[in-house]
């Protein structure tokens, strides 16, 4: 059955990767072993080549006699000085005369006493040298004794002498200058023995740094090699147990159920539909772009004039936009919505009241940025009212970007306009549609002219024309706009399709609020639209 065969099979597999687990830690076993051996091994090669029997106990030895030696160099300096100053307290008890009889008294036994102190300074120098021989040490014993002998023959000659009474101090004076002597000759050889062993200690250390690193070698090498040997005793113990897995009830077939593969099928189309929709209704949601004129009424509470269709096509003549039947359905879709919105237009410049009688008017056109629209808006706004035979000025003030000077063949400019009182614009033949064009420069309106001859010759624009249209800077220059739309009596502004309202959109519409009635609305430009809408006003 197949559950034998598992069983079998298990069995097998175990016991397979149990051998080649006891044959691998075998080979690490040995090779532990002889990594050990091999450390061990060139420990004791050290010590045989630099002659090293036990470094430890050398050491604590060497420590030891070093110590030893200091604490009876300290003692002997002590000794010296006491001996010192008791010599001089017993010499300053001594006037000169005693001093004279005395030294003449024993001249002969002062010789035997030096020659005794000498010998006792020998023997206990080799004393010292030796590391304190017992042998040296009788011999001092004996020689003291010899010494002592002497300084009390010497002093039984002051028993009948004037001077007998002195006697214990001149005894005990001999006695500390032998001291004394003594003292400072072992301090001496106390000297050589320190340097002596701070040199052995001196040059022992380096084979202690060494050796101790090769003890530490030594523990780590045995350390793996136990670790490693447990785990093979351990792997060479279980691999004597068999596999203990058994068959405890055999199977029995039961009844077939029927396929749910259609059903499954069937949930994940429902969930992936569920999952598509949550998508969607999110990227709507957090979607901000306005793409129809009624998402820019409802984002900005501002009134739309209307919308103007993309225009895909290379090249267009504006002048002539509105003169007969376009030759595609977009040029065609363009026109229908731009008569909306020169009609919404002079709506709010004249309202119900008739325009036969009155001077023209200054219609400002800007954008919120560049390149939104606004030379092809405003040309576009001149070929329309030039179909309901307006007379139109276009006055092109971007003087960053003279774009419409550029496409005009018969023009005039405005910097010469402003300072040459006789200059004045005409009608072209053949149109109604004037061009006020500009050299192009960075300066703004207000610093090419001032503001009373800007008024001036704005009013004898009026009179020669039904509508002057101005293109501005638009309101990313802010100054520069601001400087027309003072001048200008109505204004309206170009918005591009499929933008979002960001922060400084949001300045630029509080500004055009700010203007109250001077401010018609806004024209979308660039939407994309399917087929011709219906024409709605504002």
């Amino acid at each position: 059955s197949v559950c034998k065969e598992f069983i079998d099979y298990n069995t097998e597999d175990q016991q397979s990767n149990k051998i080649n687990a006891n044959v691998f830690l075998q080979k690490l076993v040995k090779q532990k072993q002889d990594t050990m051996n091999a450390k061990v091994a060139a420990l004791r090669n050290y010590k045989v080549k630099n002659s090293i029997l036990d470094l430890k106990d050398e050491s604590t030895s060497l420590y030891s006699q070093l110590n030893e030696y200091r604490d009876r160099r300290l003692q002997a300096e002590k000794d010296i000085l006491s001996y010192n100053s008791a010599i001089a307290n017993i010499s300053g008890r001594f006037n000169p005369n005693d001093r004279r009889y005395l030294e003449a008294s024993t001249t002969k036994i002062n010789g035997q006493i030096a020659q005794t102190r000498d010998r006792l300074a020998v023997v206990n120098n080799k004393y010292i040298q030796n590391n304190f021989d017992v042998r040296y040490k009788k011999s001092s014993d004996s020689l003291q004794a010899v010494l002592q002998t002497q300084i009390d023959q010497m002093a039984d000659k002051y028993a009948v002498n004037p001077l007998a009474g002195k006697e214990s101090l001149v005894q005990e004076k001999v006695k500390m200058e032998i001291n004394r002597d003594m003292a400072r000759s072992g301090l001496h050889n106390l000297d050589n023995q320190i340097e002596k062993l701070n040199r052995q200690l001196a040059h022992i250390v380096p084979f202690d740094a060494a050796i101790q690193s090769y003890e530490r070698d030594i523990e780590v090498a045995t350390k793996e090699y136990v670790d490693v040997q447990n785990k093979y005793n351990q792997s060479t113990i279980e691999s004597d147990i068999k596999s203990t897995i058994k068959q405890v009830e055999p199977a029995m077939p039961g009844t077939m159920l029927p396929s749910k593969k259609l059903i499954l099928i069937l949930l994940s189309a429902v969930l992936s539909f569920a999952f598509c929709m949550v998508v969607l209704f999110v990227m709507y949601f957090l979607d901000q772009t306005i793409r129809l004129p009624l998402d820019l009424a409802n984002a900005t509470q501002i009134p739309v004039l209307g919308q103007l269709n993309l225009i895909r096509a290379n090249s267009l003549d504006y002048k002539r936009i509105g003169n007969s039947q376009q030759s595609t359905t977009e040029l065609q879709q363009f026109k229908n919505l731009l008569r909306s919105i020169r009609y919404e237009i002079d709506q709010e410049i004249h309202g119900n009241q008739s325009a036969s009688n009155e001077i023209g008017k200054v219609l400002a056109v800007t954008s919120f940025n560049p390149k939104e629209g606004k030379s092809l808006v405003t040309m576009s706004l001149a070929s329309a009212y030039a179909m309901a035979n307006k007379r139109v000025l276009v006055v092109d003030g971007n003087f960053d970007h003279p774009a419409l000077t550029l496409a005009a063949t018969d023009k005039a400019y405005l910097e010469d306009y402003l300072v040459d009182d006789e200059l004045k614009i005409r009608m072209p033949e053949n149109s109604l549609i004037s061009v006020l064009g500009n050299k192009g420069s960075e300066q703004s309106l207000l610093e090419k002219s001032s503001e009373k001859i800007i008024q001036n010759k704005l009013k004898q624009l009026r009179e020669n024309f039904d509508i002057v249209l101005v293109e501005t800077e638009p309101l990313s220059l802010m100054n520069k706009a601001k400087e027309w739309i003072q001048f200008a009596d109505k204004v309206v502004a170009v918005f591009e399709a499929n933008q979002s309202i960001n922060p400084d959109k949001k300045l630029y519409i509080s500004y055009l609020q700010n203007l109250n009635s001077k401010f018609i609305g806004l024209i979308m430009n660039k939407v994309i639209i399917q087929m011709e809408p219906e024409v709605k006003q504002a």
